[in-house]
């Protein structure tokens, strides 16, 4: 499930919108794994987030979730 898919296969541009629109993926599903940056860092399209708030935001996830 990398990323990268989504714009080879589509042509669009490679923003989060698109990719779950394209592959019919839930958001919920991907964002409770990983955020979207980290996603690409995977398929290594971007570094790897170094975000102090990541953390907050993955348990909040999860309580939404």
């Amino acid at each position: 499930m990398s990323p990268s898919v989504g714009t080879s296969e589509s042509g669009l541009e490679l923003t989060f919108g698109n990719f779950i629109r394209y592959h019919d993926y839930e958001p919920e599903v991907l964002l409770a794994k990983e955020s979207w940056s980290e996603w690409k860092a995977k398929a290594q399209l971007a570094q790897i987030p170094i975000d102090p708030d990541l953390t907050k935001l993955k348990k909040t996830l999860e309580v939404i979730l």
